[in-house]
């Protein structure tokens, strides 16, 4: 197949999905709803931005981590499980949630309502998952061809996209209520919710990596598979929920 289609296959695999997570979640409000030009803004922060900076602090800890390369243990495990699990549970999560939340602040000055960030959160997660979708999806495809690479973007487009978005979106609605309450509540406690959701769902889908073999007679991996994805999709009902509830309520903040 001619690579130039192969990539458009690719992007618009990866990106479809999430924009139309993004639409779905904006309209969930039915006041005052968000600017799409602002939503959208966001999005497109999260696709390119997000993405770099989470790649260029995850390639910085990894050189400081390299350091280590000649200790066999640290802290008393064995250096070649704990890094891998350091940097799936607790440096990932931190860092691209960090990455994530950058975008919501470019348009603190459209936030009027708590809810407004819960939006704006969700608009930079989709937008930085789909950009993961796409490197995820180009990586298949050079080991394993376009459907390889089809069924992986499927794969995360009904879980590491969802929970992107999830947990992106508690930050965003830390923010909301900061910047509404001009800053009695502080962020900080929604950011660490945030990073506890991506810690919890990676550790999830992590599970075939530690635990082998087949209970009642499936492949682990498939039972880690369908785990994330339930949390995943648990997760992004509980925001779309939250933002009708919240949506409904008078501003008494």
């Amino acid at each position: 197949m001619d690579p130039f289609l192969v990539l458009i296959i690719l992007i618009l695999s990866s990106f479809l999905p999430p924009i139309i997570y993004t639409v779905w979640l904006r309209n969930s409000e039915r006041f005052s709803k968000e600017p799409w030009g602002q939503v959208f803004l966001v999005f497109i922060y999260g696709a390119i931005f997000g993405i770099l900076i989470a790649l260029m602090l995850l390639y910085a800890i990894n050189s400081i981590l390299d350091s280590f390369v000649d200790r066999p243990y640290l802290f008393g495990w064995r250096r070649d499980f704990l890094l891998p699990l350091l940097l799936v549970v607790i440096i990932g999560p931190v860092v691209e949630e960090f990455a994530k939340g950058v975008g919501i602040y470019l348009v603190h000055y459209e936030i009027t309502e708590p809810e407004d960030g819960l939006v704006y959160g969700a608009a930079s997660g989709l937008g930085f998952a789909a950009t993961e979708n796409l490197m995820y999806g180009g990586w298949a495809y050079l080991v394993g061809g376009l459907e390889v690479s089809l069924f992986l973007i499927a794969i995360r487009s009904v879980s590491s996209a969802l929970l992107h978005a999830s947990a992106s979106s508690v930050m965003g609605y830390g923010i909301g209520k900061s910047v509404v309450s001009e800053g009695r509540y502080r962020v900080l406690p929604f950011f660490l919710v945030a990073v506890l959701m991506h810690a919890t769902f990676n550790f999830i889908a992590s599970l075939q990596d530690i635990i082998t073999g087949e209970i009642f007679g499936i492949n682990f991996a498939v039972i880690a598979l369908l785990l994330a994805i339930i949390f995943a999709v648990s997760a992004i009902t509980v925001v779309k929920l939250k933002i009708m509830k919240v949506d409904r309520e008078p501003d008494v903040t």
